[in-house]
C-alpha cells in the first residue's frame, strides 16, 4: 500500500494503531509516514468497531469516556489553526496564552485623570496608573501620607478597643460554677461552664468515671458544693468533716483519713441509684466505707434540693458628687444592664479602693 493510501485511511480514522490493523503493517511503520509526509498525529476523530479498547466496560458512559475526540479550534491570539482534544481551549500555546494575558492584555488603553499619561491597564476596573496618582497619595509628601497613615492606624486600633470593651460591658454574666459552685465573669456567647482550669480538668475526671452508668446520671455532683450544701457535717455520724485528714503510708503515698469528706449515695448506684442532688450526701470517710452498698430506712433522709449558691449582690447606692443620694440600686449588675456602666470599677469603689466611678460615689447599702 502507497504512502498516500496510508495518509487517506489517517485523516479518515485519526488512528495509527487503527490504520496498521486495517493495512495490515506495523505500527512504526504508519509513524514514519507520516512523519516522513509531515502531517502532525492527533487524537481519534471517530473510533471503528475494531479500534475499541478490549476490556468490557458495564455502561456505554464509561466506554466513551475512553474515546478521544478531536476539535478543529483557532488560535485567539495568532489565529493559527490547531486540534485539540478539549473544546474549551482557546490558544494553541502556553506562549499564546500567557502573551495574550500578561504581555498584550487586550483592555485598550487609558489616561490617567491625575497625571495625564497613558497607561495600559491590568484589570477592567483601573482608573489611576499607579498607587501615587491616588487623590489620598498625590496631595501630600511621603512624611505626611506616612504620618496619616499612621495617625488612622492607631485611631482604629483604639476604636477596636472601644468596641471590645463596649461588648464586653454588654454581654458580661455570671455564671455558676458546675464544680466550686464559684460565680465567675463570661461572655454570654461562650460555653464555658467552669472557673478555671482545674475545676474544668475535675469535669472531664467527672465525665470519664465509669462507675456510674450514664443513663443514672441527672446531675453534675461536685464535692465542693455538696460540702458547701450539707455544712462539712457528715449525716451518717453527725460528725464534721476534714479537708485537711490525709494519712500518708510507708511509702509515701497519701490516703484519706477518717474524717476525710465524701459522697455517699443514699440508694446506691448498684441498687438502682440516681446520680442526683437529691440521693447525694456528705459522709465522712470511715461512715462511707463502713455504710458500703447497705441501704436502710433510717438512712433516708429528707429530699435534698440542689445547691443554692448566694449570688453576692448588694444593694449599691449611687450618690453625686455633693453626697446626694440619686437612686438605690438593687445589685451592681443592674446598673450595668441599665446605664452601661462597668461594674467592676463600682465595686472597687464600694470596697474603699476609689473615691468616684464615671463621676458618681458608689456605697453598699448596711
Amino acid at each position: 500500500m502507497t504512502d498516500n493510501e496510508i495518509i487517506e485511511k489517517y485523516h479518515e480514522l485519526r488512528s495509527c494503531k487503527a490504520v496498521a490493523q486495517l493495512v495490515g503493517c506495523h505500527l512504526e511503520t504508519v509513524r514514519r509516514v507520516l512523519q516522513r509526509c509531515g502531517i502532525p498525529r492527533v487524537g481519534w476523530k471517530q473510533t471503528p468497531e475494531y479500534a475499541l479498547p478490549k476490556k468490557k466496560y458495564t455502561s456505554v458512559k464509561k466506554a466513551n469516556s475512553y474515546r478521544r475526540v478531536s476539535y478543529d479550534a483557532v488560535c485567539e491570539y495568532c489565529g493559527v489553526a490547531f486540534a485539540s482534544h478539549d473544546k474549551r481551549k482557546r490558544f494553541c500555546s502556553k506562549k499564546c496564552k500567557d502573551a495574550a494575558r500578561y504581555i498584550e492584555p487586550k483592555l485598550g488603553e487609558k489616561i490617567c485623570p491625575t497625571c495625564g499619561h497613558s497607561f495600559a491597564p491590568k484589570v477592567h476596573n483601573q482608573i489611576f496608573c499607579s498607587q501615587l496618582c491616588t487623590p489620598k497619595r498625590c496631595e501630600h509628601t511621603w512624611d505626611e501620607y506616612t504620618q496619616i497613615r499612621r495617625t488612622n492606624a492607631e485611631q482604629n486600633a483604639v476604636n477596636r478597643e472601644k468596641k471590645k470593651l463596649q461588648f464586653k460591658v454588654l454581654h458580661t454574666t455570671q455564671r455558676e460554677c458546675k464544680i466550686c459552685g464559684a460565680l465567675f465573669d463570661i461572655i454570654d456567647t461562650a460555653s464555658n461552664v467552669t472557673c478555671s482550669v482545674e475545676c474544668s480538668k475535675a469535669l472531664k475526671r467527672y465525665h470519664a468515671d465509669k462507675r456510674i452508668p450514664d443513663e443514672q446520671r441527672r446531675d453534675e455532683i461536685s464535692l465542693n458544693r455538696l460540702y458547701k450544701r450539707d455544712g462539712g457535717i457528715c449525716y451518717l455520724c453527725g460528725g464534721r468533716c476534714d479537708w485537711n485528714d490525709w494519712r500518708v503510708a510507708a511509702s509515701g503515698n497519701k490516703y484519706p483519713g477518717d474524717k476525710y469528706p465524701t459522697i455517699d449515695h443514699v440508694v446506691p448506684v448498684s441498687r438502682g441509684g440516681l446520680d442526683a442532688w437529691e440521693n447525694v450526701r456528705l459522709a465522712c470517710w470511715k461512715c462511707n466505707i463502713e455504710k458500703g452498698a447497705a441501704f436502710d430506712d433510717e438512712h433516708v433522709l429528707e429530699p435534698a434540693a440542689r445547691p443554692k449558691i448566694e449570688s453576692g449582690a448588694k444593694r449599691t447606692l449611687q450618690f453625686s458628687t455633693d453626697g446626694e443620694l440619686i437612686r438605690v440600686w438593687e445589685s451592681t449588675s443592674q446598673i450595668r444592664k441599665e446605664l452601661g456602666f462597668n461594674d467592676k470599677r463600682i465595686q472597687n469603689v464600694c470596697r474603699g479602693e476609689g473615691k468616684t466611678a464615671f463621676g458618681y460615689i458608689w456605697k453598699y447599702a448596711i
